[in-house]
């Protein structure tokens, strides 16, 4: 919606939007044998290609499956998203114009279709995943603002300066949290040290393990974006273009101590200016 006042214009809108996510996601479903050089566990080695020819031995390292009894990977999730904003543009004079607004999110904390949903709390105490919530909570506070100004310098509509900053926001995809389902009671994954081949349950160790797991405190990701723009008009239909838009992305991890090699050749959390000519 909008409504126009004298210079004044003002803008509003909402959304709500109902996720629905059915599959399955069958990791180890399969079984993963894993061969490689054994001789530093006493095995001798014959040949120069150890790993080989211990796969030819049929002779595996480990074995990782998941539990016949509970290998049913397959869930409905759920979860509902409103968002609400406001944006005011006001014609200060001929030659100055600026717009402000914010907006609101928010994502509920998502649901399975038959409560098959676990997590694991605690990494540092827990023991094990805990039945219930995925998440400890969604905030409730995803304020995002937004600002804005053009202004045409000489007032001939040839010379305008344009700048911007804002708040944008994204949420978890189910993908994300979606590999809480391989976590117990209701999914198991065991490992198997030195298991026999085709039968890993007569292994030497045997243990469950949780491959993944979301946190149970996120935080959800925000992009805060500003840009400053000059634009001239040489001639009718050309008009060349010289700016700095820098983006400052802040990507959060949802475990805690996983962070970004410095070694990359882009840094995702770094400002990132592009000049450009059009």
């Amino acid at each position: 919606m909008s409504r126009t006042a004298g210079r004044q214009t003002l803008k509003f809108g909402g959304e709500f939007r109902r996720i629905q996510s059915n599959g399955p996601l069958d990791f180890t479903v399969n079984g993963l044998y894993m061969f490689q050089d054994l001789s530093a566990f006493g095995f001798p080695a014959r040949s120069n290609n150890p790993a080989l020819e211990f796969f030819l031995q049929a002779l595996p390292l480990s074995y990782v499956g998941s539990v016949p009894s509970m290998s049913d990977s397959h869930r409905g999730y759920r979860q509902s998203v409103v968002s609400g904003f406001a944006q005011d543009f006001l014609r200060v004079s001929s030659r100055l114009t600026l717009n402000a607004g914010l907006r609101y999110d928010f994502y509920s904390n998502p649901s399975e279709a038959h409560g098959r949903l676990s997590a694991i709390r605690n990494p540092a105490t827990d023991s094990g995943p805990t039945v219930g919530k995925v998440f400890a909570g969604t905030p409730v506070d995803l304020l995002s603002p937004q600002a804005g100004f053009a202004w045409n310098i000489f007032g001939d509509g040839k010379t305008v300066l344009r700048g911007g900053t804002g708040i944008f926001r994204g949420q978890l995809p189910v993908l994300l949290f979606g590999v809480d389902r391989l976590l117990p009671p209701f999914f198991g994954i065991d490992s198997f040290v030195f298991p026999s081949f085709l039968n890993p349950q007569n292994a030497l160790l045997t243990q469950p393990i949780y491959v993944l797991s979301t946190t149970y405190h996120p935080k959800f990701p925000y992009a805060l974006q500003y840009n400053l723009n000059l634009q001239r008009e040489i001639a009718p239909g050309y008009h060349p273009q010289r700016g700095d838009i820098l983006l400052r992305a802040q990507i959060t991890s949802p475990a805690k101590q996983n962070r970004i090699p410095s070694n990359l050749p882009w840094d995702i959390a770094s400002i990132q200016t592009c000049r450009r000519l059009c």
